[in-house]
């Protein structure tokens, strides 16, 4: 599989081939939510499904409603749940339903805006429900800059912690006779690192590292590294390894790697990183089900400066979605 292409939105049309038959993205509070759907041409997209989460503030409104318009009579809201991730489940399994059919279909998922959890149990359904003649093309737009303004040691995205759970469709196997084994792919948010590490206790802690060269921008590295050496000061037995978080199968090797030098524990993995980076985390658990995926919920979000989008996105595609395995 080629790495993800790295290129201007304002070319990201010419890069779509002819029309694409389900657009799938999410409403946020961020303005970036709003990068690829601007760069599309609303009268190639046979069905928009718009997802929005009943739990964010009212200033996500305004951008579904946007992106509702945008694709017109082709569109339909999609409601999600950050508190009941079940419902978040039953809500994308019927959109998916909806616009199936015996034809190969092409996709398109913006996965900017989405919730970590959100879209792990997207990738979920897409992996069981797509025929294997279907495509699938993620698309992500980076953000030049998160928590606007402030300086790299006052940067936020989230604050206060509330449930710590195992994603739905992601439960793991995990064997009281095995120790544990805790992967996190830190980000910008080392107090929910810390809260992970809190919950599950685990025997051995690999703390994750986004590669300098795989950074969205070059600042985003520099924050990065500060919030990972500040969880390494407070768990100095934890080991550290790199992984990217530009490109979803470096990602899959890179925890794959670090998994195997510690065989025979229950192995937990928290993507904190980018939407890319989670994709990886995700292809990990698909080819193997003994590997549980972590997500903690936040409190508040940093809804007025959380981030300024870039010009550019990546786009690519991934082994396993559709699932190769079902296949005739």
């Amino acid at each position: 599989m080629s790495p993800p292409e790295h290129i201007p939105l304002s070319t990201l049309a010419t890069q779509i081939q002819g029309e694409v038959d389900v657009f799938i993205c999410s409403a946020s509070f961020e303005s970036r939510c709003r990068s690829v759907a601007d760069s599309l041409d609303p009268t190639l997209i046979r069905w928009a499904f718009v997802c929005v989460d009943e739990d964010l503030p009212t200033s996500t409104d305004s951008q579904s409603e946007y992106l509702l318009s945008r694709f017109g009579l082709n569109s339909s809201m999609v409601p999600l749940n950050r508190e009941k991730p079940l419902k978040t489940a039953d809500s994308l399994q019927l959109a998916l339903a909806s616009c199936a059919r015996e034809l190969p279909q092409t996709y398109l998922v913006d996965i900017t805006t989405f919730t970590h959890e959100a879209l792990l149990i997207l990738l979920r359904l897409l992996q069981l429900r797509l025929k294997p003649a279907d495509s699938v093309t993620f698309v992500y737009t980076a953000a030049s800059e998160y928590s606007v303004g402030d300086k790299e040691e006052n940067k936020w995205l989230s604050k206060g912690i509330g449930e710590i759970r195992s994603v739905l469709g992601y439960p793991g196997k995990v064997l009281p006779t095995q120790k544990s084994h805790l992967v996190i792919l830190a980000g910008f948010e080392s107090e929910r690192a810390e809260r992970f590490i809190e919950e599950y206790e685990p025997n051995v802690l690999s703390i994750g590292l986004g590669a300098p060269d795989s950074s969205t921008s070059p600042a985003h590295a520099s924050v990065s590294k500060a919030m990972h050496s500040r969880i390494v000061a407070q768990h100095k037995d934890g080991v550290t390894f790199l992984f990217s978080c530009s490109d979803p199968m470096r990602t899959v090797t890179a925890i794959q790697d670090r998994i195997r030098q510690v065989p025979g524990h229950n192995v937990l993995i928290a993507p904190m990183n980018t939407k890319i980076s989670t994709i990886g985390a995700a292809l990990v658990a698909f080819d193997d089900d003994s590997v549980q995926l972590c997500y903690a919920t936040a409190h508040q979000y940093n809804e007025t400066n959380y981030s300024k989008p870039d010009t550019n996105c990546y786009l690519f595609t991934v082994p396993a979605i559709p699932s190769p395995a079902k296949a005739t």
